[in-house]
């Protein structure tokens, strides 16, 4: 099976390759061309950790005091796991269903106690969406190949790993997006080529579609409405190992130059 591979630790990663046609063309090109090295993208998370424990232990201390009420109850937690972050957000949610006045009451008594309450729920949300949108270059992110694919490649998917757009003048659908009704000039640009550059995401994968305003502007314009993304692999049991994976990228994020490879 196709992996990822960080180069200092050894980790790595199983993935599924949407087309195994295309995945092994674009990792032999980066191999030929001495691309095939992404730097690890830093992911600075160890402040929004240690404020949303802090904020955590703060509330439930008080409110348990004074109230009698424990918020959140629960053992360890592990801020990274998407369950723990589901508990949370769903006991902080009951929490003001059932008490509705609770933080300013909590404020009078502790000030400040409102807004570690809402940072709470921001914290949540920055934590469990840090992993949705990384994006990785390669020594020479300016490096690219032909596509020999064509542009009915494309779609509206989501995937874990796609190749990042970085050519030269605008897709059909970014010209639709933008305004743009030169649909016949030279800057019409539908992943002519694949540069090197990838966006990793570890959100879970869906089939999308065409916006219905995009293809009636296409249909008046009498061109193909072309995809906006190029896919190029998934998280082998995503769902079952988010934990696992959200660990390795943050792990490996806090070593100093360390680089993934892509294996076939």
């Amino acid at each position: 099976m196709a992996k990822l591979v960080w180069l200092s630790t050894g980790d790595e990663i199983e993935i599924q390759p949407v087309d195994q046609q295309i995945y092994e063309y674009f990792v032999s090109n980066l191999d030929q061309t001495q691309q095939n090295c992404y730097r690890t993208q830093s992911l600075k998370l160890d402040q929004s950790i240690t404020e949303l424990t802090d904020y955590l232990i703060a509330v439930s201390k008080l409110f348990q005091t004074k109230f009698g009420i424990d918020p959140w109850p629960m053992g360890n937690i592990d801020l990274l796991d998407q369950t723990c972050l589901n508990y949370i957000h769903e006991s902080w949610v009951k929490l003001h269903l059932q008490y509705p006045g609770i933080a300013e009451l909590g404020d009078k008594i502790v000030p400040g106690t409102r807004d570690q309450l809402y940072k709470i729920n921001k914290l949540v949300h920055v934590l469990e969406e840090s992993f949705n949108l990384l994006h990785f270059e390669t020594p020479n992110p300016t490096t690219n190949f032909s596509n020999p694919y064509g542009p009915e490649i494309l779609n509206f998917n989501t995937s874990g790993i796609r190749i990042d757009y970085n050519n030269l003048g605008r897709s059909t659908f970014n010209k639709w997006k933008n305004f743009d009704d030169q649909i016949n000039n030279t800057d019409v640009n539908d992943f002519s080529e694949l540069y090197t550059s990838i966006t990793v995401s570890l959100t879970r994968p869906y089939i999308g579609t065409a916006p219905k305003e995009y293809l009636d502007w296409a249909r008046s314009h009498n061109i193909q409405p072309y995809g906006s993304t190029l896919n190029l692999a998934r998280f082998d049991k995503l769902e079952e190992n988010l934990l696992k994976y959200r660990k390795l990228f943050y792990k490996n994020s806090r070593i100093t130059h360390n680089y993934f490879t892509l294996k076939e």
